[in-house]
């Protein structure tokens, strides 16, 4: 299984993440500075990230044991409890990671996983790496929800993370 403190904790990954966003934003016109982005990985054992209401977010969730990222998505600039929280509550939205993860039995077998609210959000917290991508919200420089939205799209191209939806 891979070890993905080797990958994520890498300015390598960061530099191929932002070469391939450049690529696409070049192929359809759009004008990007990708200095402007910049990458926060948090190993597992992480703590509850840090929010700026003048920022937009890519965050993605990698556990171990599996060869593709958990979940993969976007926090714009006004969505500190999707950012910060609502993936490690189950009963906290429609769409998260812990519920996800609760309703994979095969997965929580697989991995002996407590599907118990807090036992989970503990779980989470303890055995998956993050990565997140911060960015200005500033659509006069071309940082914008549309320009979020693609990035999340390409990423979700690219590793095919294991949830979404």
């Amino acid at each position: 299984m891979p070890n993905y403190q080797l990958f994520l904790d890498n300015p390598n990954t960061y530099n191929n993440i932002k070469n391939c966003i450049g690529k696409v934003f070049n192929d359809i016109g759009k004008t990007i500075n990708l200095d402007q982005m910049n990458f926060e990985y948090q190993p597992m054992g992480h703590d509850t990230p840090k929010f700026n209401n003048g920022n937009m977010y890519i965050y993605s969730f990698w556990f171990d044991g599996e060869n593709v990222p958990l979940k993969i998505g976007k926090a714009g600039s006004k969505s500190k409890a999707r950012y910060t929280s609502q993936h490690y509550n189950k009963n906290s939205t429609k769409s998260c990671l812990a519920k996800s993860i609760a309703a994979d039995t095969a997965f929580c077998n697989k991995h002996n996983i407590n599907t118990d609210t807090d036992a989970l959000k503990k779980w989470i917290h303890a055995n998956c790496h993050r990565l997140n991508i911060i960015m200005p919200y500033d659509p006069s420089s071309g940082y914008d929800m549309f320009t979020l939205e693609l990035i999340e799209a390409i990423l979700h191209n690219i590793y095919q993370p294991k949830y979404e939806g």
